[in-house]
């Protein structure tokens, strides 16, 4: 009972042990206070932490968002730009058989042209050859009379 004043008796002074046990409930009450204190500024940064990584998670998914967008802009002008290639491919295909049809069409007169004037070319000289013939019958026939 270290610092407790004692009587002759060797009794205890009660008014000393008394204010002496307030002291120390009010130490004790200061060190609650200083604990929850610390607990309060311990929350606070942990909130606060919490709260930064709460925004860093918010600004992450809005820029996977963002980027999610460009992706899907650049897919769809891609796409765009591709179905216009497809399309000018196809005008020009179809330019190509027309084309091809035109001179298929102008290939094939030509052969009948050709064909026209051969039969005629041949009939010529088939009549020919027979007017030669007959001329030569006529010429061997007045050669022997």
């Amino acid at each position: 009972m270290d610092g407790w004043n004692v009587t002759a008796t060797g009794q205890v002074d009660l008014e000393a042990v008394k204010s002496e046990i307030l002291a120390l409930r009010d130490e004790l009450e200061i060190a609650h206070q200083r604990v929850a204190a610390a607990e309060q500024r311990a929350s606070a940064e942990h909130g606060a932490e919490i709260a930064q990584l709460q925004a860093a998670i918010t600004a992450l998914r809005e820029e996977m968002m963002r980027q999610r967008e460009e992706h899907l802009t650049a897919m769809q002008e891609a796409a765009r730009h591709n179905a216009d290639e497809v399309e000018q491919l196809r005008g020009a295909v179809v330019a190509a058989r027309r084309h091809a049809d035109d001179v298929l069409q102008q290939h094939d007169l030509a052969l009948i042209e050709q064909k026209r004037r051969f039969d005629v070319e041949r009939r010529e000289l088939h009549d020919t050859i027979t007017e030669l013939r007959r001329r030569l019958e006529v010429t061997a026939e007045d050669r022997r009379s």
